[in-house]
């Protein structure tokens, strides 16, 4: 009978600790983990896609990656102020097709990082440029690691469609963008 005992107590427990909750809302981030010189080390795309009407046709979709490579960049979070600097430079690729045309690009990024003001609540990085702001996810904050994830429409803050839209071709963007940072 105590063997039952204890083998409906494991089973129980085992239970219970199994159905917690797996929202990560709640995670609260160091901010001060964040302070210092990093290096950009991987920017790529996961689940990107492509939407994109002409004018007068129905709307297309495609998939889009985004690819970073040649990674010469240095991103550095100051305290006071609460500034970013980045220097050095990354290659970013991309790729979609649009009306059977495929359409790589290669575009060598500066300053992607630099910022007047960020600020960390909860597991947010929020970085903000001459007035624009931009949230990343945190998913992974050490001494050593900085893991960030955002829409993949915050591509178009390098305005990569501006020419589509400018020839009246709509576009909209979705997927996550995943940046890594080390020490």
């Amino acid at each position: 009978m105590k063997k039952l005992g204890l083998v409906l107590f494991l089973a129980c427990t085992t239970f219970l600790t199994s159905c917690s909750s797996d929202d990560d809302s709640s995670v609260v981030i160091d901010p001060t983990l964040a302070i210092g010189e990093w290096n950009l080390t991987s920017f790529n795309s996961e689940g990107g896609a492509l939407e994109y009407t002409f004018p007068g046709l129905p709307t297309s979709s495609t998939s889009i990656t985004a690819t970073g490579s040649d990674y010469d960049m240095t991103v550095t979070f100051s305290e006071d102020p609460k500034t970013i600097a980045s220097d050095g430079s990354f290659t970013l690729s991309t790729a979609f097709e649009i009306a059977g045309v495929s359409a790589p690009s290669d575009e060598t990024i500066e300053g992607f990082f630099d910022a007047d003001s960020w600020f960390i609540e909860g597991s947010t990085l929020t970085i903000t440029e001459d007035g624009d702001s931009t949230t990343f996810r945190i998913t992974n904050l050490t001494e050593s690691t900085m893991n960030l994830e955002t829409d993949l429409d915050s591509l178009d803050a390098f305005g990569y469609f501006d020419l589509f839209e400018l020839a009246g071709l709509s576009v909209t963007t979705s997927g996550v963008i995943k940046i890594t940072l080390t020490k």
